[in-house]
């Protein structure tokens, strides 16, 4: 071998050494390495629970754990292997502009800061004081003007070109990363894709279309997937306009939901803001808005219709067999897509009414409802039924000559469902109205079924009893139910969720249903001659002097 081949391999070889050397620098200084997690954020990381939230006040430090955990999950160095080697992940974020800011934060520098380190002289990240959690390390703090911008959270060789939604924008739609993951980034201002299976969901802010919490969350069933593999969800938001799935993931972690973890981030407790900031973004905060962005609770708490509503405390019971001597109604809310029913009692003292039963079913199938009613007509004849005077009286796009209340009610009649007075509107079969003024049903719900009563034999109750966990969604409507801050008025089902069991309950509320000693059930008996507006009346008030002046004729 002469000597010029000798010279070429080994300056070949030497050459191999000085790139791997090189290489090797270069990812010590990438961002997923550089960074290190605040104490409230390691402790989001170790977490191994399905699904974890960060609610925190502005600029403190949430968005960056979010974004370092999606890094380590996509970039396959996760240390506490959480996730699987490669799979499918979804990103969703409050708007376009927002979603090109959290691709922009995990792939441009700067995000971090590094420093070289005045013993060893290499680079590291500008890191905070282990003694002293709440301040910087104090050469770091002492040398602010040392500072760099580190290189991204998640580097270029790590991943494909994107398939970009808005190119200019910075905006992805799909980016498929070199580890084997393919990962959708999405704004929530669209719709959700359904029937996807996903091995990660990240959540940043709030989601102007919850449906993206709801089929998200039924992708993220475990199919194959090992159990320390588990398909997993994070949520990282300022809880100032914020979701009410959000608050109740809170509060099953609260309640120790064996799959629900909640960290709470302040930026209080961010060592890289200086105090002086701290103080100044404080001042600046209107003193309405300090509960969210200050101290990262959630604001939707100060906007529920029902905020003081308490299941397991003043307005629940547990179930119990209903006594025969007792007054049963039922109501009913006809949605486009559901129909929700609800069953009340009323003692002989009309102490209290008591929600003890109710259902969802498919709207267009009135027979599979009817019968479903039926189950529940035993014994005793109901004494009365509510329908949603509006979608009540409404037609099924000219198919039909009868209106939805009066199919329904058909439906009961075949059915042999026994009802015993009925309403004098003639669209709307034998239901009697309910009341369509959103409003003053809610005013109804809160102020005279659910608030304690002050003074007579009933004081310190409720009226409103409802059998605990017969009917779990009803709870969480109730919970949810809130106003929508940009128009004053009740969110509606897409910021919501379906609000239809809550829609019955207020129906019901408001026709304030009395005691009528029942009658016993005589299959398909359903009084033929409606009440008249003087009987109507003198049921729904027994104990006051009949004026015909407040009679509303239906």
């Amino acid at each position: 071998m002469s000597t010029a081949t000798i010279t070429r391999g080994n300056a070949t070889r030497s050459e191999r050494k000085r790139r791997y050397l090189s290489r090797m620098v270069t990812m010590r200084m990438e961002g997923l390495q550089l960074y290190q997690p605040l104490p409230a954020a390691e402790e989001f990381h170790c977490s191994a629970k399905k699904i974890r939230i960060c609610r925190g006040s502005n600029r403190s430090s949430k968005t960056l754990s979010g974004a370092a955990e999606f890094a380590r999950a996509v970039c396959g160095l996760d240390p506490f292997d959480k996730f699987v080697a490669s799979g499918q992940g979804l990103v969703v974020s409050e708007d376009m502009d927002h979603l090109g800011e959290l691709w922009s934060k995990l792939t441009e520098p700067g995000e971090l800061k590094m420093i070289r380190d005045g013993r060893t002289n290499l680079f590291r990240a500008v890191r905070f004081d282990r003694d002293d959690p709440l301040h910087l390390d104090p050469y770091d703090e002492a040398y602010r003007e040392k500072w760099l911008d580190a290189p991204p959270i998640i580097p270029s060789r790590l991943y494909h070109e994107p398939s970009w939604e808005d190119r200019g924008r910075g905006i992805p739609r799909l980016v498929r990363f070199k580890t084997g993951w393919k990962v959708l980034f999405r704004s929530s201002e669209g719709k959700p894709q359904k029937g996807a299976h996903y091995n990660l969901v990240w959540f940043d802010e709030q989601l102007n279309n919850e449906q993206f919490f709801v089929e998200a969350r039924r992708g993220l069933v475990a199919l194959n997937e090992p159990p320390r593999h588990i398909p997993r969800m994070w949520w990282t938001a300022t809880p100032q306009i914020t979701n009410p799935q959000l608050q109740d993931l809170d509060e099953s972690a609260a309640g120790g939901a064996s799959h629900v973890d909640s960290f709470k981030f302040l930026i209080k407790d961010n060592p890289y803001i200086p105090d002086p900031e701290k103080q100044a973004f404080f001042d600046d905060i209107p003193p309405d808005e300090r509960l969210a962005r200050w101290e990262g609770e959630f604001a939707l708490s100060g906007r529920r219709i029902y905020a003081f509503y308490q299941p397991m405390g003043a307005h629940g019971c547990n179930a119990f067999p209903l006594d025969p001597d007792w007054t049963r109604y039922f109501v009913v809310d006809p949605g486009t897509d559901k129909c929700a029913t609800l069953f009340a009692a009323v003692p002989p003292d009309e102490s209290q009414v008591f929600i003890y039963d109710g259902f969802v079913v498919n709207q267009s199938n009135t027979q599979k409802w009817a019968a479903e009613v039926a189950k529940r007509n035993t014994g005793y004849a109901f004494e009365a039924a509510v329908i949603d005077k509006r979608a009540g009286r409404q037609h099924q796009m000219g198919l039909s000559i009868s209106s939805t209340a009066e199919e329904y009610w058909q439906a009961l009649i075949e059915a042999g469902v026994t009802i015993r007075t009925q309403g004098a509107t003639k669209s709307l079969g034998g239901f009697f109205p309910g009341s369509d003024n959103v409003e003053a049903r809610e005013q109804h719900l809160a102020s005279q079924w659910m608030q304690k009563r002050g003074y007579g034999p009933f004081a310190n109750t409720c009226k409103l009893q409802i059998f605990r966990g017969v009917i779990p969604e009803l709870d969480h409507q109730i919970k949810r139910a809130h106003y929508d801050p940009k128009t004053g008025k009740r969110a509606g089902k897409n910021k919501v969720g379906a609000h239809d069991l809550l829609d019955a309950l207020e129906y019901i509320a408001a026709f304030e249903p009395g005691y009528h000693p029942p009658e016993r059930v005589l299959v398909g008996t359903i009084r033929q001659k409606p009440l008249t507006p003087v009987e109507h009346y003198r049921r729904k008030h027994p104990h006051q002097s009949l004026n015909l002046g407040e009679i509303e004729i239906g």
